[in-house]
Protein backbone atom coordinates (compact mmCIF):
# COMPACT_ATOMS: atom_id res chain seq x y z
CA UNK A 1 0.00 0.00 0.00
CA UNK A 2 3.19 2.18 0.26
CA UNK A 3 2.74 3.95 -3.03
CA UNK A 4 -0.84 4.34 -2.66
CA UNK A 5 -0.03 6.18 0.15
CA UNK A 6 2.44 7.79 -0.73
CA UNK A 7 0.55 9.37 -3.83
CA UNK A 8 -2.53 10.34 -1.47
CA UNK A 9 -0.02 11.82 0.94
CA UNK A 10 1.93 14.00 -1.41
CA UNK A 11 -1.24 15.19 -4.04
CA UNK A 12 -4.09 15.88 -1.85
CA UNK A 13 -2.79 19.63 -1.66
CA UNK A 14 -4.98 22.03 -3.29
CA UNK A 15 -3.37 23.41 -6.43
CA UNK A 16 -5.09 26.56 -8.46
CA UNK A 17 -6.58 27.04 -11.70
CA UNK A 18 -9.23 27.76 -15.47
CA UNK A 19 -13.03 26.38 -17.42
CA UNK A 20 -15.78 27.75 -19.62
CA UNK A 21 -19.08 28.21 -20.76
CA UNK A 22 -22.26 27.61 -18.75
CA UNK A 23 -24.76 24.89 -17.84
CA UNK A 24 -27.58 26.02 -16.00
CA UNK A 25 -29.50 22.91 -14.66
CA UNK A 26 -31.98 23.13 -11.76
CA UNK A 27 -31.37 21.33 -8.75
CA UNK A 28 -34.07 18.27 -8.10
CA UNK A 29 -34.90 20.32 -4.34
CA UNK A 30 -37.87 21.91 -3.00
CA UNK A 31 -39.10 24.76 -5.07
CA UNK A 32 -40.81 27.76 -4.67
CA UNK A 33 -42.76 28.86 -7.29
CA UNK A 34 -42.59 33.38 -6.72
CA UNK A 35 -44.06 34.39 -10.07
CA UNK A 36 -44.71 32.55 -13.73
CA UNK A 37 -40.84 34.09 -14.56
CA UNK A 38 -39.40 33.35 -11.17
CA UNK A 39 -38.44 30.30 -8.76
CA UNK A 40 -36.57 29.36 -6.26
CA UNK A 41 -34.61 26.12 -5.46
CA UNK A 42 -33.10 24.62 -2.11
CA UNK A 43 -33.67 22.64 0.76
CA UNK A 44 -36.02 23.09 3.53
CA UNK A 45 -35.42 21.55 6.81
CA UNK A 46 -38.39 21.60 9.02
CA UNK A 47 -40.35 23.76 7.10
CA UNK A 48 -37.40 26.11 6.93
CA UNK A 49 -34.62 27.19 4.31
CA UNK A 50 -31.08 25.73 5.38
CA UNK A 51 -28.35 26.13 2.35
CA UNK A 52 -27.88 26.90 -0.55
CA UNK A 53 -31.32 28.37 -2.29
CA UNK A 54 -30.99 29.85 -6.47
CA UNK A 55 -33.32 32.27 -7.96
CA UNK A 56 -34.09 31.52 -11.70
CA UNK A 57 -36.23 33.82 -14.01
CA UNK A 58 -36.77 32.15 -16.95
CA UNK A 59 -34.89 29.67 -16.23
CA UNK A 60 -31.30 31.73 -16.21
CA UNK A 61 -29.82 31.35 -12.72
CA UNK A 62 -29.84 35.04 -11.00
CA UNK A 63 -29.19 34.79 -7.41
CA UNK A 64 -27.68 32.53 -5.02
CA UNK A 65 -28.31 32.82 -1.27
CA UNK A 66 -27.31 30.96 1.87
CA UNK A 67 -29.83 30.23 4.92
CA UNK A 68 -29.61 28.61 8.32
CA UNK A 69 -33.54 28.44 9.69
CA UNK A 70 -35.14 30.60 7.36
CA UNK A 71 -32.13 33.65 8.22
CA UNK A 72 -30.05 34.41 5.58
CA UNK A 73 -26.27 34.14 5.96
CA UNK A 74 -24.83 35.18 2.72
CA UNK A 75 -25.41 36.67 -0.68
CA UNK A 76 -23.05 33.95 -2.68
CA UNK A 77 -21.29 34.37 -6.21
CA UNK A 78 -23.64 33.61 -8.28
CA UNK A 79 -20.93 33.02 -11.19
CA UNK A 80 -19.87 30.08 -8.83
CA UNK A 81 -22.42 28.53 -9.57
CA UNK A 82 -22.84 28.82 -13.48
CA UNK A 83 -21.14 25.03 -14.51
CA UNK A 84 -19.01 23.60 -17.17
CA UNK A 85 -18.81 19.91 -17.60
CA UNK A 86 -15.50 19.01 -18.12
CA UNK A 87 -14.99 15.33 -19.04
CA UNK A 88 -12.54 13.46 -17.23
CA UNK A 89 -10.24 10.08 -18.19
CA UNK A 90 -11.33 6.50 -17.20
CA UNK A 91 -13.09 5.60 -14.64
CA UNK A 92 -14.35 9.28 -14.18
CA UNK A 93 -17.01 10.63 -16.69
CA UNK A 94 -17.25 13.97 -16.30
CA UNK A 95 -17.51 16.87 -13.34
CA UNK A 96 -19.64 20.27 -13.08
CA UNK A 97 -16.76 23.06 -11.84
CA UNK A 98 -17.80 26.88 -11.74
CA UNK A 99 -17.67 28.26 -15.75
CA UNK A 100 -14.99 31.07 -14.45
CA UNK A 101 -12.53 29.48 -12.46
CA UNK A 102 -9.56 29.25 -13.77
CA UNK A 103 -7.82 25.31 -14.89
CA UNK A 104 -4.67 23.22 -14.78
CA UNK A 105 -4.21 19.85 -15.65
CA UNK A 106 -0.51 17.62 -15.39
CA UNK A 107 0.21 13.93 -15.37
CA UNK A 108 1.79 12.44 -12.04
CA UNK A 109 3.02 8.92 -11.44
CA UNK A 110 0.16 6.44 -12.02
CA UNK A 111 -2.19 9.46 -12.77
CA UNK A 112 -3.51 12.39 -13.08
CA UNK A 113 -4.44 15.80 -11.36
CA UNK A 114 -6.97 18.57 -11.99
CA UNK A 115 -6.79 21.75 -10.29
CA UNK A 116 -9.47 24.97 -10.22
CA UNK A 117 -9.10 28.12 -9.01
CA UNK A 118 -11.61 31.17 -8.28
CA UNK A 119 -9.66 34.68 -10.15
CA UNK A 120 -10.63 36.40 -7.08
CA UNK A 121 -9.20 39.76 -5.62
CA UNK A 122 -5.63 39.76 -5.90
CA UNK A 123 -5.74 41.69 -2.39
CA UNK A 124 -6.88 38.56 -0.92
CA UNK A 125 -4.37 36.39 0.56
CA UNK A 126 -6.14 32.94 -0.76
CA UNK A 127 -8.65 32.41 -3.98
CA UNK A 128 -11.01 29.42 -2.92
CA UNK A 129 -9.79 26.25 -5.06
CA UNK A 130 -10.41 22.95 -5.74
CA UNK A 131 -8.22 20.22 -6.68
CA UNK A 132 -8.79 16.45 -8.06
CA UNK A 133 -6.28 13.67 -8.03
CA UNK A 134 -7.43 10.11 -9.76
CA UNK A 135 -4.73 7.26 -10.22
CA UNK A 136 -5.21 3.65 -10.36
CA UNK A 137 -3.15 1.25 -8.75
CA UNK A 138 -2.85 -2.81 -8.81
CA UNK A 139 -2.88 -3.43 -5.55
CA UNK A 140 -5.77 -4.58 -3.80
CA UNK A 141 -7.33 -1.76 -1.34
CA UNK A 142 -8.68 -2.00 1.80
CA UNK A 143 -11.12 1.54 1.85
CA UNK A 144 -11.19 1.83 6.09
CA UNK A 145 -7.90 1.40 6.01
CA UNK A 146 -6.66 3.98 3.22
CA UNK A 147 -8.97 6.66 4.83
CA UNK A 148 -7.90 5.87 8.06
CA UNK A 149 -4.47 6.31 7.40
CA UNK A 150 -5.44 9.42 5.22
CA UNK A 151 -6.94 11.10 8.41
CA UNK A 152 -3.76 10.28 10.15
CA UNK A 153 -1.98 11.61 7.39
CA UNK A 154 -4.09 15.23 7.72
CA UNK A 155 -2.88 15.52 11.23
CA UNK A 156 0.72 15.37 10.91
CA UNK A 157 0.60 17.46 7.85
CA UNK A 158 -1.07 20.69 9.24
CA UNK A 159 0.43 22.14 12.60
CA UNK A 160 -2.97 22.65 13.87
CA UNK A 161 -6.22 20.75 12.81
CA UNK A 162 -9.87 20.84 13.85
CA UNK A 163 -11.80 17.73 12.29
CA UNK A 164 -15.56 19.76 11.93
CA UNK A 165 -17.54 16.25 10.45
CA UNK A 166 -16.85 13.55 8.27
CA UNK A 167 -18.60 10.45 7.73
CA UNK A 168 -19.32 7.81 4.69
CA UNK A 169 -20.83 9.09 1.43
CA UNK A 170 -22.11 7.79 -1.86
CA UNK A 171 -21.79 9.42 -5.20
CA UNK A 172 -23.97 8.01 -8.08
CA UNK A 173 -23.63 4.79 -6.29
CA UNK A 174 -19.66 4.39 -5.81
CA UNK A 175 -18.53 4.48 -2.36
CA UNK A 176 -16.93 7.40 -0.32
CA UNK A 177 -15.60 9.22 2.49
CA UNK A 178 -16.03 12.67 3.19
CA UNK A 179 -14.36 15.04 6.25
CA UNK A 180 -14.47 18.74 6.16
CA UNK A 181 -11.60 20.58 8.81
CA UNK A 182 -9.86 23.68 9.06
CA UNK A 183 -6.40 24.43 9.64
CA UNK A 184 -3.70 26.92 10.54
CA UNK A 185 -0.90 26.99 8.61
CA UNK A 186 1.69 29.92 8.03
CA UNK A 187 -0.40 32.45 10.04
CA UNK A 188 -3.85 31.12 7.81
CA UNK A 189 -6.90 29.75 8.50
CA UNK A 190 -7.98 27.72 5.88
CA UNK A 191 -11.80 25.17 5.46
CA UNK A 192 -11.28 22.09 3.64
CA UNK A 193 -13.42 19.68 2.35
CA UNK A 194 -11.50 16.24 1.12
CA UNK A 195 -13.50 13.42 -0.23
CA UNK A 196 -12.04 10.06 -1.27
CA UNK A 197 -14.05 8.50 -3.77
CA UNK A 198 -12.81 4.31 -4.71
CA UNK A 199 -14.55 2.21 -7.47
CA UNK A 200 -12.65 -1.24 -8.38
CA UNK A 201 -8.97 -0.33 -7.91
CA UNK A 202 -9.38 3.55 -9.11
CA UNK A 203 -9.01 6.39 -6.47
CA UNK A 204 -10.60 9.48 -6.67
CA UNK A 205 -9.77 12.53 -4.33
CA UNK A 206 -11.10 15.70 -4.12
CA UNK A 207 -10.64 18.52 -2.28
CA UNK A 208 -11.83 22.31 -2.05
CA UNK A 209 -10.52 24.99 0.36
CA UNK A 210 -11.34 28.13 0.89
CA UNK A 211 -9.34 30.89 3.76
CA UNK A 212 -11.96 31.35 6.81
CA UNK A 213 -10.64 34.43 8.34
CA UNK A 214 -11.14 38.06 8.30
CA UNK A 215 -14.21 38.91 5.86
CA UNK A 216 -13.82 35.24 3.92
CA UNK A 217 -15.76 32.39 5.37
CA UNK A 218 -15.34 28.77 4.55
CA UNK A 219 -19.13 28.47 5.24
CA UNK A 220 -18.95 30.72 1.26
CA UNK A 221 -17.52 27.78 0.04
CA UNK A 222 -18.15 24.43 1.90
CA UNK A 223 -21.75 23.74 -0.04
CA UNK A 224 -20.31 24.81 -3.23
CA UNK A 225 -17.66 22.25 -2.77
CA UNK A 226 -19.97 20.17 -1.52
CA UNK A 227 -22.12 20.10 -4.82
CA UNK A 228 -19.37 19.67 -7.12
CA UNK A 229 -18.44 16.58 -5.46
CA UNK A 230 -21.97 15.35 -5.73
CA UNK A 231 -21.79 16.03 -9.64
CA UNK A 232 -18.61 13.68 -10.34
CA UNK A 233 -20.08 10.70 -12.81
CA UNK A 234 -18.81 7.52 -13.32
CA UNK A 235 -17.81 5.37 -16.98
Amino acid sequence: MRKTESLLLALLVCFGCNSSNNDHEKDKLDSKMIDSDLVEIGDYQNGKKNGVWKTFENDSLISVNQYHNDTLQFNLDVNDFRWNSVNLVHPLNSIKVPSLWLEEAFKVENGTVLSWRKDCDKSLDYCPNLSLVQFSTDEDIDFSVLVKKELSNLVKRHEEIKFVAEGEIEVNQVQGYQVTYLTKTEGMVLGWVTTWLLQGNDIVVLTGTSLNQGESSFIEYKNLFMEITESVSFR
